[in-house]
This record gives C-alpha cells, structure tokens and sequence, in this order.
C-alpha cells in the first residue's frame, strides 16, 4: 500500500516573475559533496517546473558571495555557512539571504528548500 505524500502548496508563488536563486556553500568540498548539490538543485527545478514557477537555480562557493550575490535574488546558504547569515546580509543589504534547514539540506528536499526559498 502506497502512503500518501503530502507536497507544499506553491500557489502563492505562481506569477511572481523571474527568480535567480543562488546556493552558496564552502569551496574545498568533494565531488560527492557537489553533486548531492547538483542533486538538491535538480529537485528545486523538478518542483518549480511542475507548479509554473519561473526560476535560475545555480551554485558557487561562499569565497564568491559578494561578487555572484548581486546578480541574485534569492541568496541560499548551506547550513555550514550560517555564522556568515549577518556579515552576508549587511553587505548585500537589498537581497533575500536565507541558510537552508540542516534537516531539508540533509534530505536534499528541493521542494521545501524552494518553498522556503520563496516565502
């Protein structure tokens, strides 16, 4: 017997124009390491393509936040980069800075790190 999944709600975000997402995280990490982030922005575009959300999802190493960042809307850090969430924010004071939940990050649950993403 199938359980039945429950998946967020994205009809508030339908509409909302263009999005440029960046995920940021830190730079020496293995190759395993980028594709479970490859793997999570995958299933961030998945949700996004299945409720009509018009979004650019790509990653990049914390050492090019400030550079990279202006070009974002939407700025993600990984967990591991929480204590920079301040520094971040005053530096790029007219952008939404965000960490992603251990748990969702663990997960690679794209569609609650979208969710949180766009609320």
């Amino acid at each position: 017997m199938k359980k039945n999944i429950q998946h967020e709600d994205f009809t508030e975000f339908k509409g909302i124009g263009h999005k440029e997402i960046i995920l940021f995280s830190i730079t020496s990490m293995s190759t395993d390491y980028t594709a479970n982030m490859n793997f999570l922005i995958s299933r961030m575009y998945k949700v996004a393509k299945a409720n009509d959300i018009d979004v650019s999802i790509h990653m990049d190493s914390a050492s090019k936040i400030e550079s990279r960042g202006k070009n974002a809307d939407i700025i993600l850090l990984t967990p591991e980069l929480f204590a920079m969430l301040d520094e971040i924010q005053k530096k790029l004071p007219d952008k939404v800075v965000k960490v992603i939940d251990r748990k969702d990050y663990g997960f690679l649950n794209g569609e609650h790190v979208l969710k949180m993403a766009l609320s």
